[in-house]
C-alpha cells in the first residue's frame, strides 16, 4: 500500500473540482455543487453517496481539465452515454485521484454495479467491475459505501479476492482522518450544511459493514 505524503481528502460532488485542505472551502464547494448534482443525495446506497478523492502532495493532476476534455458535465448527465465511454478514458499512467474519479463515475453515476447485479452472467461487466474495484482499493479509497456494494456484488464469484480487499480497506482506514474530523464537528451537523455531515456519517458506517463481510 502506497502511503500518501499528505492526505488531502477532498470531496467532489458532480463537477466540483476544488482540491483544498480547508474544510470551509469543501463545505462551500458542496453547497454550490449540490444545486446541480448528478445524484439524489436522499438515497442511502452508493447511488446517493459523495465521491471521496485522495491526492498526494506531489501529484499535479487536473481533474477539471480531464472533465473539460471529455465533457463530463454533458456525458455524465446524458443517460445514453454508458460506462464504456469513461472506461475508454482510463490509462495506467493516470494519477491516483484521476483513477478514483473515473472509477467512481463508472461504478456509481453510470452504475456498473447495478448493471452487473442485473446480469451476473455478463463477463465483461464482471471483469470491469472487479478491475475498477481493485483500482479503488489499491488507491486507498475512503468511499466505503461504494466499496461495500461492489464487494457484495462480487463476493460470490471472488470470495478470496473480497477478503483480500476488505482486509486492505480495514488497514488503510486507520489513517482516515477525514471522517474522524468531519464526524467530530458537531457544529457542522447542526448547520445548513448538515447534508454534508449526514452523508459522511452514512458513508463511514459502511466501514464496519465491510469489516463484517464473510
Amino acid at each position: 500500500m502506497r502511503k500518501l505524503i499528505i492526505p488531502l481528502f477532498t470531496i467532489f460532488l458532480s463537477v466540483c473540482f476544488a482540491c483544498n485542505n480547508d474544510i470551509k472551502t469543501e463545505e462551500n464547494a458542496l453547497e454550490k455543487s449540490t444545486k446541480k448534482s448528478f445524484q439524489d443525495f436522499s438515497k442511502e446506497t452508493y447511488k446517493g453517496q459523495m465521491i471521496y478523492i485522495s491526492k498526494a502532495e506531489n501529484e499535479n493532476d487536473d481533474i477539471a481539465e480531464m472533465s473539460l476534455d471529455y465533457d463530463f458535465e454533458f456525458n455524465l448527465r446524458d443517460k445514453s452515454v454508458s460506462w464504456e465511454f469513461f472506461d475508454k478514458i482510463y490509462k495506467d499512467d493516470l494519477y491516483k485521484s484521476e483513477k478514483q474519479y473515473l472509477a467512481f463515475n463508472i461504478m456509481s453515476i453510470k452504475d456498473l454495479i447495478g448493471l452487473y447485479n442485473k446480469d451476473r452472467s455478463n463477463e465483461v461487466l464482471e471483469k470491469k467491475l472487479l478491475f475498477y474495484t481493485q483500482i479503488l482499493v489499491d488507491t486507498d479509497y475512503i468511499g466505503y459505501c461504494l466499496l461495500y456494494y461492489s464487494f457484495d456484488a462480487l463476493k460470490d464469484k471472488y470470495p478470496e479476492k473480497i477478503i483480500e480487499f476488505k482486509n486492505k480497506v480495514a488497514k488503510y482506514s486507520v489513517h482516515d482522518e477525514f471522517h474522524k474530523k468531519t464526524l467530530a464537528d458537531k457544529d457542522l451537523e447542526k448547520s445548513e450544511m448538515a447534508v454534508f455531515y449526514k452523508k459522511a456519517k452514512e458513508n463511514y458506517s459502511y466501514l464496519e459493514k465491510i469489516k463484517d463481510m464473510k
